[in-house]
């Protein structure tokens, strides 16, 4: 059945005292178009697929005449309605249907053309890609709460035709045999560096954690999530007060942005009168947190003085002292005398410079100054609703706006408090960002000043914990592939060390993080020369930096070699001081003449840390003078060791000069803010969602799979009207897995049959209890 009345177009009524709106075409549906493969010398074959048109709908718009009738007011209706239905337009068409509800169809202007047939008709032509009127509210069902797996529950569907099925799933009971708790990681990546691939640690006080039986005594339940993604993690002394749990994790520049300060309090006051005495005039300045107020100062005028002389004279005076300039700036002109709050405040109805004769005479008295304008803090509320944020307007902000505007949504922090933001069409000017929801993910709301600086937060990161069940994940095949060669247990956010406990260079993984890259350049037909990773040159031992240079032998005669060989680091977090140990050897009495420790802050140029020359003696090694604690330029993201130069030309003759030993300092600007929010009771959702029915005998059923750790009372919306998936605000599409990627509905439901919903624990865990809410749009053609 069409609908018995069309209401509304964007809002706007198209049925009231001015028009009178008729559905003209209602049974016209869009046709498919069916998907043929054409065969060489057969017939084609039907794809299965098709791809459905558009619906065309067609509305007869009436202006009413007026009694009598004005062409003046008629005019204005015909300009309004075709402002209505401009070309191109688009809206929700919304209709009255005879369940009593309200449906609507999404809609795009075609034409608007007057009626051949009567001047005072419209025939407006739109487009929609709907088949089916949605209604505009929703059928909703809260009573089902699923604390056993599985568990079914039965839904009612109204209207004539398939619709979607919303769902809204929160956690108000911990489930058993899973992971009980979790704890936010705040990380802050540096603002306006793009730090790349980088290896950091949390550390953690697993001890008490074990001892209040959150914790596995090996830690093997210790999980780290990127919002839904479990990424990898490697522990380093569990069941201890200073456990570290490293990852890896790619950082984009950072962004800081400072809220706006407010409006600054201008306060002003005008001299009057042309001075008839010599003497003093008198000057109080009385100001709230001003040392000394009221203050008096006497300034020395002259007889003639106009005000805009003597006015001078006091600005000078004003400006002369501590007290005042220490808050305000004085300013003015001619006899206006001016005080300007430095730092915005909220207004000081205190503030106020009297003006008055001391000894001379002349001045027309002024008890009370004016405000010329009233100071503000700007400030956020500790608590309540934020619709927008606004932000100091400078280039630094803009650019900030700028760079945020790649994401839909985003996270900024200021303290403990996380803001969901998104920008809007004049952020990148207003220096505003649309406030989409604040204290998410069950962070703490608190009070934010003007001043105060928002960090951008990239990576949503989420420790768990209290799964008595979970295995050790680095067993798994390829899980170390990853790991950072350097000491985890000498290292941390502040430094690398690569020890003789860890490597340099792995061999079979030379893309490891933290691995050093090698170089070498050698004379052609060289055999012997090389670089290597192990002590010596030995097939097996301690881990080395080492670059060998050897002669070679091609024919009758041993010839020098000529090498240049590099280990180089790369690393943004900049290096501004570093430690090592070495050692080096000569077989004869030749030695290379470059080698040494270089920085660069751009791998072109480089500094040299220091150099290393000929050993003493030939045959032994010698270790290097010792290199600890040196202080390099700290805008190095490079460093080298290189051994360049002619070796010996006698008989196996060799020179190696080798690093054992090494540690980076990072420069502290450029290490990343790590916070650990504190640990809270975790829901992990593992379940797959089915909806069955049965039509005309046949079983239809969708599912979708679920995979997300949440915190209890926090809802997980997937809105599949919207194609949606979003936790507690955010969004968190990848925690569902489609039973058929190409197909956009997730779970279907039918009107007029059974519709049967399930829900079971894929992992075969209890699922604790779940508040499920199903909301359902009827359709109808």
């Amino acid at each position: 059945m069409p609908p018995k009345s069309i209401k509304t177009f964007t809002g706007l009524s198209l049925n009231s005292s001015s028009y009178e709106t008729k559905y003209i075409n209602p049974g016209e549906l869009p046709e498919a178009n069916i998907v043929f493969i054409d065969e060489a010398q057969a017939d084609s074959v039907n794809s299965g697929t098709f791809t459905v048109g558009q619906r065309e709908v067609l509305l007869s718009v009436r202006i009413k005449q007026s009694t009598p009738r004005n062409s003046t007011q008629e005019s204005a209706l015909r300009e309004q309605l075709l402002r209505w239905f401009e070309r191109g337009k688009r809206g929700d068409l919304v209709g009255g249907f005879d369940d009593g509800r309200d449906y609507q169809i999404d809609c795009s202007v075609a034409r608007a053309d007057k009626s051949a047939d009567d001047d005072m008709v419209y025939i407006v032509r739109l487009m929609s890609g709907d088949t089916y009127w949605r209604s505009t509210t929703p059928d909703i069902d809260s009573s089902w709460a699923p604390s056993t797996t599985p568990a079914t529950h039965v839904i009612t569907v109204q209207g004539t035709a398939a619709t979607r099925i919303n769902l809204t799933l929160t956690p108000t009971n911990q489930p058993t045999g899973t992971y009980l708790y979790q704890n936010i990681v705040q990380l802050v990546n540096v603002p306006g560096v793009a730090l790349g691939l980088i290896w950091l640690c949390i550390t953690l006080d697993t001890a008490s954690l074990v001892a209040a039986g959150q914790l596995q005594e090996s830690c093997d339940d210790l999980r780290l999530f990127d919002g839904s993604t479990q990424i990898r993690r490697w522990i380093i002394s569990p069941n201890t007060a200073s456990t570290k749990v490293w990852f890896l994790i790619n950082l984009v520049a950072g962004q800081a942005l400072t809220l706006f300060s407010g409006v600054a309090q201008v306060e002003t006051a005008t001299a009057v009168g042309t001075i008839t005495g010599s003497g003093n005039a008198q000057v109080v300045v009385t100001a709230t947190g001003m040392t000394g107020s009221p203050k008096t100062f006497n300034v020395p005028v002259l007889n003639g003085d106009i005000p805009a002389v003597w006015a001078a004279k006091v600005r000078t005076a004003l400006n002369a002292d501590a007290a005042v300039t220490a808050l305000y700036k004085v300013s003015g002109a001619g006899p206006r005398i001016v005080l300007v709050r430095k730092a915005p405040a909220n207004n000081d109805s205190a503030l106020n410079i009297a003006l008055a004769n001391g000894t001379c005479t002349g001045i027309t008295g002024a008890g009370s100054s004016a405000n010329t304008t009233a100071g503000s803090l700007y400030s956020v509320a500790s608590t309540g609703s934020v619709t927008e944020l606004a932000f100091a307007v400078n280039d630094a902000t803009k650019a900030s706006m700028k760079a945020l505007k790649a994401y839909n949504k985003f996270i900024l922090v200021h303290g403990t408090e996380w803001f969901q933001c998104r920008t809007n069409s004049t952020s990148e000017q207003s220096c505003e960002l649309t406030v989409l929801q604040r204290g998410i993910l069950d962070t703490t709301q608190q009070q934010h000043d003007g001043g105060d600086i928002f960090y951008f937060i990239e990576h949503q990161l989420v420790l768990y914990a209290g799964n008595d069940a979970a295995a050790d994940p680095t067993t798994a095949t390829n899980y170390d592939n990853t790991k950072p060669v350097i000491d985890l247990s000498q290292s941390d956010n502040t430094k690398a060390v690569w020890s003789t406990s860890s490597l340099f260079y792995d061999p079979t993984l030379p893309n490891r993080p933290g691995s050093w890259v090698r170089f070498l350049s050698k004379s052609p037909g060289s055999t012997n020369s090389k670089v290597y990773s192990i002590t010596g040159d030995a097939s097996s031992g301690n881990p080395a930096l080492g670059v060998k240079a050897a002669a070679y032998k091609p024919s009758t005669a041993w010839l020098e070699d000529v090498i240049t060989g590099k280990w180089q680091l790369h690393d943004g977090r900049r290096i501004r001081r570093i430690t090592c140990t070495g050692r080096k050897f000569r077989s004869s009495t030749a030695f290379p003449g470059v080698a040494k420790l270089q920085c660069s802050p751009d791998g072109s140029t480089w500094t040299d840390v220091f150099s290393e020359s000929s050993p003493g003696s030939a045959g032994a090694w010698a270790n290097w003078p010792a290199h600890t604690n040196i202080d390099i330029d700290d805008t190095s993201a490079f460093l080298q060791f290189i051994f360049s130069g002619g070796s010996g030309k006698v008989a196996n003759s060799y020179e190696m000069f080798e690093a054992l030993s090494f540690t980076a300092y990072w420069k502290t600007a450029y290490i990343p803010s790590l916070t650990l929010l504190g640990w809270k009771s975790n829901y992990y959702l593992d379940i797959r969602m089915t909806n069955t029915a049965t039509i005309d005998g046949v079983t239809y059923a969708d599912y979708i799979e679920l995979l997300f750790p949440m915190m209890m009372d926090k809802p997980m919306v997937l809105d599949n009207e919207a194609g949606t998936v979003e936790y507690d605000g955010i969004n968190a599409h990848s925690a569902m897995t489609l039973d058929d990627e190409s197909r956009a509905v997730w779970l279907r439901a039918w009107p007029g049959v059974t519709n049967t919903l399930r829900i079971r624990s894929v992992s075969g865990q209890s699922i604790g209890t779940l508040g499920v809410t199903s909301s359902i749009y009827r359709r109808r053609s």
